[in-house]
């Protein structure tokens, strides 16, 4: 939202940054080479959130957020995103492979690989440009539809038009010519959903090219571990 980036902008610049050897003395060059561990051991760092995760410690989230924005430096180089990558594999080995039902796991978005997932592919530049490409054209032209109500239970469609629309649209409740009319609006939606669908799927297709590498190489580490 545009105000709330307004909000975090105003925040950023009213931070005031300060050198950690002024806060933290001769400990400063300990807590580099502990961060610098962490950027070179990746599996190290999956296996620290799997056993938080298993251990129900509630700040797993916060923890990802503050490696991704510190170790990883926001992912912005591809070093860095590769060695995201890399945690995000340790995870997978970890908490998908063992699980009797990893898509349940998946859905409730709660475990750490869920979390992690979340956080790098927001960020990446790569993800976003995919996105853009894939979705923008498809988005807009179904926002401009906006006369139409998607619903293919004709119940649920009815509600939303208010009763002189009603109406004028299908005439009496109860005649030939109001089921009639109902049944070729249900077929008019239908129709409008699988075309808007080809839509999504064409474009998508299209923009391929552009779909981010890492995520490509994560999904076929996950197709490595569920199939061989």
């Amino acid at each position: 939202m545009p105000a709330e980036c307004c909000t975090l902008t105003n925040q950023l610049e009213a931070t005031v940054f300060e050198d950690g050897y002024k806060q933290l003395s001769y400990h400063a060059s300990k807590y580099g080479e502990f961060l610098k561990f962490l950027l070179d051991n990746p599996s190290f760092v999956g296996q620290i959130l799997a056993a938080a995760d298993q251990n129900n410690v509630a700040s797993v989230g916060d923890v990802i957020k503050t490696l991704i924005h510190s170790v990883y430096a926001n992912c912005i180089l591809q070093e860095d995103e590769i060695s995201m990558l890399y945690v995000l594999k340790s995870l997978l080995e970890l908490q998908l492979s063992p699980c009797e039902n990893p898509r349940r796991m998946l859905s409730r978005g709660s475990c750490a690989f869920s979390m992690a997932f979340k956080q790098l592919f927001d960020m990446v530049f790569s993800s976003k440009l995919f996105l853009t490409a894939a979705l923008h054209d498809p988005v807009m032209r179904l926002l401009m539809e906006d006369e139409w109500f998607y619903d293919i239970d004709p119940g649920k469609a009815l509600v939303r038009f208010p009763p002189s629309e009603r109406l004028r649209r299908f005439g009496e409740p109860g005649t030939e010519q109001y089921k009639d009319k109902l049944a070729k609006y249900r077929i008019t939606i239908v129709d409008k959903l699988v075309l808007m669908a080809n839509r999504f799927i064409t474009s998508i297709k299209n923009n391929m090219h552009c779909f981010p590498p890492g995520l490509g190489w994560l999904v076929s580490q996950v197709l490595f571990h569920f199939l061989y």
